[in-house]
């Protein structure tokens, strides 16, 4: 009923109400012939008499405090020297079993503080614990596969790289990659005990989906794990590129370099003088041209233009580039300078916060330095991450209509190439031309929220689209989407998979828009499943600040009281009678 009162048998109010008021109209009507001051009385011992045969029925509730007692969750793998010392500084330490979707609200309300010790609570339920004081014991780095990066989605011809880290409790760990077929591909040796990092990598050459697997075998090549690693391979596509510069730099050479290389078809403007321009041309036909038209942005994938052009483009080349992004889905990479940060949004379209570090690792590539300007991105509404390095935004895109803009903090990115890192290289501009390419012609684009998924868990998953009402199905049948509340194209929603392997999801309309992922049972990614909950567990519980002395829980009112004056009523109102006539 309220935050500080209620009833546990609140269902039943309006039938045990209505049943009082009609009893007490009966007695009423069947003792009205009493002198006056003894019908009063009457009616008021029986009134209160009622009232409490109802609170006896209905078992009214109010918020207490806590009684001092500990709690402590036990999850997955929890260690029992742990819990022994707990117990020992704890005597009414009450163990609480985990287990994961079920409620916990009924064992809470009776505890003060609660532990957790083993790998934690699943993310979907810490919502559970949001009233509780709360502290989670770490257990430390489980031993197997800590972290995992590779692309779930590539094209055919792309280097496709597997890189992780590994924890080993023992020398000489053998990890392999091998193919669909179980065939070894590339390998890597662990000879050190700790902490270490791992890169594999394979050439994809065909199209189609697939599940390669990633072996970890012991001294004796005994193999003690093999975990799937589902991939989808797209066919190769090349893009129509167009690049506009004041002035070339080493950057947009090897960039130039890098995107003529792959097959693309790229026209390169250079500005000589006000009104004076050269052209290059790379795996297309020659074609002049000084104005930015709508009939020619249309024809590109990609506008990739330095930040010093685009502050110097005119209002109606501004106008008709958003325009072919809102209506074609023109993609726009900015290529920055020290003066594209300090512009305003309405010229740049991101938000940029200063800082000094001038040397970033990427979460891709740890033990590779890049040079960076001494700005971060401002985490925004609709900003979309494309590279990170721990919680900062490097390389992000906006949507505008069916298109995007995009850029990076990134700068001097062809040092990689003369320091010997022509791989990575390739991937930095690889991902970030792939992430702002004009799509394909269709209804609905997915994005997918998890990247671990399992059998009968949870799986939230984005989808963007101007069609009113879309309808998505996966294997359960129509999922649910809901809106959000400002960006009016974005959906979101939420299924539980049930079957093991490939699964897809569907548009309703549109055949061609499928969302491919692949289910894993919960036996698979152990380690970095168990390192992936400790870790949310650790940020989570780290930053909730609850008081135990704030804490208070509804608890009943014990009924024999209720009871007590209900009998004493009765009593009262059956014996009175008989000692007025005596």
């Amino acid at each position: 009923m309220t935050n500080t009162f209620s009833f546990v048998h609140i269902d039943f109010i309006w039938p045990v109400g209505i049943g009082a008021l009609l009893l007490f109209a009966l007695f009423l009507w069947k003792e009205w012939s009493l002198p006056r001051k003894q019908y009063y009385l009457h009616a008021l011992i029986a009134l209160i008499t009622i009232i409490a045969l109802v609170l006896l029925l209905l078992r009214p509730m109010i918020l207490e405090g806590h009684d001092g007692t500990q709690g402590v969750l036990l999850t997955e793998d929890y260690g029992k020297e742990q819990l022994d010392s707990l117990k020992k500084r704890y005597k009414r330490l009450k163990q609480i079993p985990y287990v994961e979707n079920v409620p916990m609200s009924g064992i809470l309300d009776s505890i003060s503080s609660l532990f957790i010790v083993g790998n934690g609570v699943r993310t979907f339920d810490f919502w559970q614990l949001d009233g509780v004081p709360t502290t989670y014991l770490d257990a430390g780095e489980p031993e197997g596969v800590l972290q995992l990066n590779y692309e779930r989605e590539t094209r055919v011809g792309d280097d496709w790289t597997v890189r992780g880290s590994y924890k080993a409790n023992q020398e000489k760990r053998k990890l392999i990659l091998a193919d669909p077929g179980g065939n070894p591909i590339d390998s890597v040796l662990i000879d050190t005990l700790g902490r270490s990092d791992f890169e594999l990598s394979n050439d994809l050459k065909v199209s189609g989906r697939y599940l390669y697997h990633l072996l970890e075998k012991d001294s004796s090549g005994v193999t003690i794990a093999n975990e799937p690693l589902p991939v989808l391979v797209k066919p190769k596509k090349e893009l129509r590129l167009l690049m506009i510069q004041g002035f070339p730099t080493f950057d947009s050479k090897y960039l130039k370099n890098f995107l003529a290389e792959g097959g693309n078809e790229l026209v390169v403007r250079n500005q000589l003088s006000r009104g004076k321009y050269k052209f290059e041309y790379f795996n297309t036909e020659r074609r002049s041209f000084y104005a930015l038209s709508q009939e020619l942005l249309e024809t590109m994938d990609v506008l990739l233009i330095d930040a010093n052009s685009l502050a110097n483009l005119s209002e109606s080349s501004i106008r008709t580039i958003e325009k072919v992004m809102k209506h074609d889905g023109l993609g726009v990479l900015v290529l920055p300078d020290d003066d594209f940060f300090r512009l305003p949004i309405r010229a740049s379209n991101f938000e940029f916060l200063r800082e000094t570090t001038s040397k970033i690792t990427l979460d891709e590539w740890p033990d590779l330095s890049l040079e960076k300007y001494p700005f971060t991105f401002e985490n925004a509404i609709g900003l979309q991450t494309i590279h990170r390095s721990n919680d900062r935004i490097v390389s992000a895109y906006s949507r505008m209509g069916r298109g995007r803009i995009g850029t990076t903090v990134v700068g001097n990115s062809y040092q990689l190439v003369l320091n010997g890192n022509k791989e990575a290289y390739q991937q930095f501009w690889a991902q970030m031309i792939t992430a702002i390419a004009k799509r394909n012609e269709a209804i609905l684009d997915w994005e997918p929220m998890e990247k671990l998924i399992y059998d009968n868990e949870p799986f939230s998953f984005v989808v963007r689209t101007s069609e009113d009402n879309p309808q998505v199905f996966g294997a359960n049948g129509r999922i649910a989407l809901r809106q959000h509340l400002d960006i009016k194209e974005r959906y979101m929603g939420t299924t539980y998979p049930r079957a093991i392997g490939w699964n897809t999801i569907s548009s309703a309309n549109d055949s061609l828009s499928t969302l491919n992922f692949y289910v894993m049972d919960n036996s698979q990614w152990k380690s970095l499943r168990a390192f992936g909950t400790r870790m949310q567990n650790k940020r989570h519980f780290s930053d909730a600040k609850v008081s135990t002395n704030d804490k208070k829980v509804l608890r009943p009112i014990h009924p024999i009281w209720f009871f007590l004056v209900g009998i004493a009523g009765m009593g009262y109102l059956w014996l009175a009678p008989k000692l007025i006539k005596n």
